[in-house]
């Protein structure tokens, strides 16, 4: 929610955060992991052998957790990796800012 909101603020004053590719990766993977933890919870109480097996083993696993917590490290990480790379352009704006108080 920081990131965006600094983004916002940035893009109205005519300053622009570059995206990089580790960041396009983290959105791809918070995707993968809320449809399969959809497809889990929807899933859930069906009786089909096979299903009821791998629902055991995710379960067993803490897997819908597990990949929750991965993915939030991951966001994290991004997050601060997204500021150093745009340091530049965040100085700029708080200038900006800065200058007009």
């Amino acid at each position: 929610m920081f990131i965006t909101g600094l983004r916002v603020a940035m893009n109205h004053k005519g300053l622009e955060m570059v995206t990089s590719n580790l960041a396009k990766a983290k959105t791809t993977t918070q995707v993968v992991i809320i449809i399969f933890t959809l497809i889990i919870l929807s899933l859930n109480g069906v009786t089909i052998n096979w299903l009821y097996s791998f629902l055991e083993l995710v379960q067993k696993y803490n897997l819908v957790y597990s990949l929750t917590f991965i993915v939030t490290l991951f966001t994290v990480y991004t997050g601060f990796n997204y500021l150093y790379t745009n340091k530049s352009a965040i100085y700029s704006f708080l200038k900006t800012n800065g200058s007009h108080n």
